[in-house]
């Protein structure tokens, strides 16, 4: 199963988050997931751009609040969080209608 999707076309990163069943919210699965796939795009890349996105009818929730209360030190949860990549990043947000 692929938590984060990664496509790279000319100097532009598109990242998805692919948890639409949950919303795409953040659990420590896809956090590391998403960390681990911005760590890749490095900081000396060609790249000009990153794009995040979410799968499905929401960009992302939020925090994955039962993995927060399961995580034995919530404090692991937070650590594992992504720093933002170095170059311009747009988030495509998007939500289905109420």
């Amino acid at each position: 199963m692929t938590l984060v999707s990664l496509d790279i076309t000319g100097d532009v990163a598109r990242i998805g988050l692919a948890r639409p069943d949950r919303g795409n919210a953040l659990d420590l699965p896809t956090a590391q997931a998403l960390r681990d796939t911005i760590a890749k795009l490095g900081t000396g890349s060609d790249l000009g751009a990153v794009v995040l996105h979410g799968e499905g009818a929401n960009f992302c929730v939020g925090g994955d609040l039962q993995s927060f209360a399961d995580a034995t030190d919530p404090r692991v949860f937070l650590a594992k969080l992504p720093q933002l990549p170095t170059k311009p990043c747009w988030g495509c947000a998007h939500s289905k209608p109420r």
